[in-house]
Order: C-alpha cells, then sequence, then structure tokens
C-alpha cells in the first residue's frame, strides 16, 4: 500500500470506531453478513450481504449505511473510490463533519483523481437524495426496483 493509501486507511481506522460510538444516534442493524445472504435474490439485503462476502467485510455496528451505498450506488472499495463516493454523497445533500474531516485530507492526497471527485460530486447532485433512507426498512426491497426510482434507468459511468 502507498504511503497515501496507509495515512488515509491509518486515519479512518482509528477514527471510525469514535465516530460510531459518539456522533450515530441510531441503533445498530444487529444484523449478520449470513442473515443478509438469506434475502431473496435480487434484493438489497441479498445483494449487501454478497457485496460483503465478495470484499471479505463484516457489517459494522452504526455504520451500516456505508456499505449499502456502495450496493446502491456502486461505488468499488479501492481509496479513490471511497473518496469519490463521499463526493457522490456530499452532493446529494449528507453533511457532517467526519466527511469533511475525511474529505480535506483525502482531497489533497490524491489529487490525481480530481476530475473524478467532481463528477462523483456532480452525479450525486443530479440523483433525488436518497443518504438519509432507513435503509434497514428497505432490505427486502429489490435492489434494481432502488437504482430504478434514483437514477431513472440512466446509471452513468462516472469513472474516466
Amino acid at each position: 500500500m502507498k504511503i497515501r493509501e496507509t495515512i488515509l486507511v491509518s486515519l479512518y481506522d482509528k477514527s471510525k470506531t469514535l465516530y460510531a460510538r459518539y456522533f450515530k444516534s441510531q441503533d445498530a442493524w444487529n444484523i449478520t453478513k449470513s442473515t443478509l445472504l438469506c434475502y431473496p435474490d435480487g434484493t438489497l439485503g441479498k445483494m449487501l450481504g454478497e457485496f460483503l462476502l465478495k470484499n471479505n467485510f463484516e457489517m459494522e455496528d452504526k455504520l451500516e449505511s456505508h456499505d449499502v451505498f456502495h450496493t446502491i450506488i456502486g461505488f468499488d472499495t479501492k481509496i479513490e473510490d471511497e473518496i469519490a463516493m463521499q463526493y457522490f454523497l456530499l452532493g446529494n445533500g449528507k453533511r457532517s463533519l467526519y466527511m469533511f474531516m475525511v474529505l480535506l485530507p483525502a482531497t489533497f492526497l490524491f489529487p490525481e483523481h480530481w476530475n473524478y471527485f467532481k463528477k462523483s460530486y456532480q452525479f450525486g447532485k443530479e440523483t433525488p437524495p436518497f443518504y438519509h433512507w432507513d435503509f434497514l426498512s428497505l432490505l427486502d426491497k429489490s435492489l434494481q426496483d432502488i437504482k430504478q426510482i434514483l437514477f431513472n434507468n440512466n446509471l452513468k459511468t462516472i469513472k474516466s
């Protein structure tokens, strides 16, 4: 891992538990990857479980929506994609001190991806706000239907 990635990942790993504990007011979902994988094919729950399985991740208490965003929007887990997803969410209307604390160093550490970040922000602005949805209640809904509502069958490729 390059030094820039190591710095950003280290900052994230050290801060996410504190963020979840002290700044996230919602309850943890108390759901496992195995439970998600039992949802019917094509549902948000099943696709979230498959995302977690593919990436060898587990659900993180109070941070569950992060992986839901990956599942719905389709951003990869490479460092530049993680940053781009935060820019998408910023464009979509999400605001938090933590988000800005992540974006500030990330933007300066990865200036070669600025066009990608800018396109991601614009894509977020063009998408109806959904960052605040109750995703736990949507786990049994069709992921394709959710995407159709949000993207009007017009999923764009923003990575150049």
